[in-house]
C-alpha cells in the first residue's frame, strides 16, 4: 500500500492534470505520472467513482482548482494495482 497524496493542477487551456505523489522522505523525486481531464465534472466523476473519494474530499478539491487553479488531497492510500488502473 502507497500512502501519498493528490495533485491537482489547472493549466490557462483548462486542461486538468491529476498526479499522486507518494510520500517518501528519503528519497529524491521524479517526473510523476499525470491523467489529464479536460472538465472539472470529468474529473470530478473520476474522483467519486473510482479513486473512492469522500464527497467532502472531493468537494474540497473542486473548491481550491476554482479559487487557485490547484489543489491536493493528503493521506490517500492506493496500492501499485490500483495506481496501473487509474492511470496514476
Amino acid at each position: 500500500m502507497l500512502h501519498g497524496a493528490l495533485h491537482a493542477l489547472q493549466n490557462n487551456e483548462r486542461h486538468i492534470a491529476l498526479m499522486f505523489s507518494e510520500y517518501r522522505p528519503y528519497i529524491s523525486g521524479g517526473a510523476m505520472k499525470a491523467r489529464r481531464f479536460y472538465k472539472r465534472e470529468s474529473l470530478s466523476a473520476f474522483l467519486m467513482n473510482r479513486v473512492l473519494l469522500e464527497p467532502e474530499a472531493e468537494k474540497n478539491l473542486m473548491n481550491q482548482l476554482a479559487s487557485k487553479r490547484s489543489g491536493s488531497i493528503p493521506d490517500i492510500y492506493l496500492t501499485g494495482e490500483q495506481l496501473l488502473e487509474l492511470g496514476l
